[in-house]
């Protein structure tokens, strides 16, 4: 049948752009906010309705908003209603953009615009809080063939070669903000300590811990008053974002024979 909005789902590498971003926080971070598991919310390639399109034009937020993100239209299309579905689109022609070199600039854009439109919009994601079902929009793909495809190949071979940088992304970001971390997340402060004496290469940080992390840093978005710090927290998120990504080619790279 017919959809309003079109959202792409494709192999992407790690070492190429800013999928790791996409699949280790926008992705499960957006379907938990809205209950549907929408593979690449802020993917560039989608295509809407034309009435979509007029609630595009008409939304402050988007029109207001001094870059425009992708994730802010697929986060209107889910909040005004609109049917949505998932494509197969093979594998994404990307030019080389290694993630580590520009982790800064990325992430905080990311991180600030998804949490200043949850801070905004408490009707798009209140009736999901506490409810752990993720539906899915009727995903198309991979074939057989794309399938098959190495993880290792997609994700560990473009993060090793600048572990050492993905490693001193956090160590030093962990360094520079301690005393913020230790007063803020005291209860976390036990994991940002084991984090910070490991080894990049043992590095171990789980999808449960770092989801630990994200809600943690989203509460303390939502309920401070002081705006500078407000304005500070997705930057101070990426430390334990870049030893997300580090960790999860660690945990790739030790099952050989994971397919995508």
């Amino acid at each position: 049948g017919e959809v309003q909005y079109v959202s792409p789902n494709y192999i992407r590498y790690y070492g190429r752009d800013d999928v790791g971003m996409i699949s280790l926080f926008t992705f499960p971070l957006f379907s938990a906010m809205f209950g549907k598991g929408m593979r690449f919310p802020n993917a560039g390639e989608f295509a809407v309705s034309r009435s979509l399109f007029h609630n595009f034009l008409s939304d402050n937020d988007i029109s207001a908003s001094a870059l425009s993100y992708e994730e802010q239209y697929a986060a209107v299309a889910l909040a005004k209603g609109a049917s949505v579905q998932d494509v197969w689109l093979g594998e994404k022609m990307h030019k080389k953009n290694p993630p580590v070199t520009t982790l800064d600039a990325y992430f905080k854009v990311a991180a600030g615009i998804f949490f200043e439109q949850i801070d905004k919009h408490k009707d798009w994601w209140d009736t999901k809080a506490g409810n752990a079902d993720i539906e899915g929009i009727g995903f198309n793909g991979p074939p057989d063939l794309d399938a098959a495809r190495l993880a290792n190949d997609i994700v560990s071979d473009g993060v090793e070669s600048d572990s050492d940088e993905w490693f001193k992304n956090f160590r030093e970001g962990y360094q520079n903000d301690k005393d913020y971390y230790k007063n803020t997340f005291s209860d976390l402060l036990f994991l940002f300590e084991r984090l910070n004496t490991s080894r990049s290469g043992e590095l171990i940080f789980t999808s449960k811990e770092w989801a630990s992390v994200v809600f943690a840093f989203l509460k303390r978005y939502l309920e401070t008053q002081d705006l500078i710090e407000k304005q500070n927290i997705p930057l101070r998120l990426k430390p334990f974002f870049a030893a997300r990504v580090l960790a999860f080619a660690n945990e790739v790279r030790d099952r050989k024979n994971l397919t995508f």
